[in-house]
């Protein structure tokens, strides 16, 4: 019986200290993080077609030829001009402007809005159309965020600017709403303004995001069709 009890309380043997080490070695092993699976990539936009690119042209044409329409009744000549004289012209007359900044600075203005906020975003539209939306932007913005942040921006700039345009033209005893520049404004901000509600409207309808897609492209180009009458008709005056 005692060499029993001595053989219990012996020390282990080298088998029993090696699987008591491996049993400590498993409890005491980290726990490795589990890889997120990586989202499937987007699925590609549709194809645009004649079809898409014919009805976006459509579109602009109609805003244009609307916008001619508009000018050339001269029913809105009065009104604009009794606006102007009674709330931009006092403001603009008593700020005592230089000649060169009442002929150019609505021009330098709306160029810079119309390249930075109107280029920039429309470039971040058509990433939006790749699949890029969820990119991150320099503005710390996701690419589907700041996109119609900067064309509600640029759409309100050119908006309040128009009327300053419109103001310069007075103070310097121009003619209102008679020249090419002056409808492509307007059509411009119909436009502007019909694609941004069709932006807010369309949701996943692929067939109304390729129209709003090309059609915003197309309103730009009435743009820089404006940008180039307006450095005209300022060189002219």
């Amino acid at each position: 019986m005692p060499a029993l009890m001595t053989m219990m309380n012996a020390t282990p043997t080298k088998p029993a200290r090696m699987v008591k080490a491996r049993a400590s070695l498993k409890l005491s092993m980290p726990t490795l993080p589990t890889l997120k699976k990586k989202a499937p990539p987007p699925p590609p936009p549709p194809a645009v077609g004649p079809k898409e690119i014919g009805t976006a042209l459509a579109v602009t044409g109609a805003g244009l030829a609307a916008s001619t329409a508009l000018i050339n009744a001269h029913v809105i000549d009065a009104p604009i001009a009794a606006y102007l004289n009674t709330v931009g012209v006092p403001i603009i007359s008593a700020a005592n402007l230089p000649e060169l900044a009442i002929k150019w600075l609505h021009g330098a203005n709306m160029g810079i809005v119309l390249t930075a906020m109107g280029g920039y975003g429309t470039y971040l539209g058509w990433q939006i159309r790749s699949g890029n939306g969820e990119n991150e932007t320099l503005t710390g913005d996701l690419v589907r965020e700041l996109h119609p942040k900067l064309m509600g921006a640029m759409a309100l700039f050119f908006f309040l600017g128009g009327q300053g345009g419109l103001v310069f033209m007075l103070i310097q005893d121009k003619p209102l709403l008679e020249s090419p520049h002056a409808i492509t404004a307007f059509a411009g901000l119909g436009l502007l303004a019909a694609n941004g509600v069709l932006g807010k409207t369309m949701k996943s309808d692929e067939t109304k995001r390729t129209l709003h897609a090309l059609l915003g492209s197309s309103l730009m180009a009435v743009f820089g069709v404006h940008a180039a009458l307006g450095l005209n008709l300022g060189l002219s005056l």
